[in-house]
């Protein structure tokens, strides 16, 4: 499952050819869905956006989560956003963090 920030990012990433992708529309993940990932995903890799929001977002996201499933981390530069990527750059991180042993995959 690969979870980011907003709409656009989970078109973009189901685009690129993954189809389990959702968007919290924001940087927080409440209880509820935090419950719904954990009780049907195993892994998690989390793709929020290269900004200071979005990184802060990411960390409490993966604090959430950490305690019932295993969870990645695709860092994007400052100010890039998942949508706004190339679709062959999309999958190729989405790949190279599904081999990782779900450490903090950087970008470029």
């Amino acid at each position: 499952m690969v979870v980011v920030e907003g709409f656009f990012d989970c078109l973009r990433i189901h685009q690129a050819g993954w189809k389990s992708v959702v968007a919290l529309l924001g940087t927080e993940l409440y209880e509820h869905p935090a419950e719904l990932l954990r009780a049907r995903f195993g892994r998690v890799l989390l793709m929020l956006d290269g900004y200071e929001a979005g990184r802060l977002g990411r960390d409490r996201v993966a604090a959430r989560l950490r305690n019932r499933c295993e969870v990645g981390v695709i860092q994007l530069p400052e100010g890039e956003q998942p949508d706004q990527l190339p679709e062959g750059e999309l999958r190729l991180l989405i790949e190279r963090a599904m081999r990782s042993r779900w450490n903090t995959v950087l970008r470029g």
